[in-house]
């Protein structure tokens, strides 16, 4: 049985789609997926604690990983209707 999520998105052939040897992990979705392994995963946090090094190769400059702390600024999101703390991510 299907969930109602995943009934609500059905079409026909979509069970082969996310199943198996599934192209959908093959393609770059920025928004939608990212298929990586832990340990690719956890090297951009590496790389910012270590100012941008990865065993003695230096990936991004200091200035780009200070800036990547960025100051957080209170502005009002125009979609949530509240104000939220925009900034880079780390």
């Amino acid at each position: 049985p299907f969930s109602a999520a995943f009934g609500a998105m059905y079409f026909p052939g979509v069970k082969s789609f996310v199943q198996g040897d599934t192209p959908l992990l093959d393609g770059e979705i920025p928004a939608a997926n990212g298929v990586a392994t832990a340990r690719a995963l956890a090297i951009a946090p590496y790389m910012r604690a270590n100012g941008g090094r990865i065993d003695g190769m230096q990936y991004l400059s200091s200035e780009t990983t200070a800036a990547l702390a960025g100051r957080r600024s209170l502005r009002l999101d125009h979609s949530m209707v509240m104000p939220l703390s925009f900034h880079l991510g780390y």
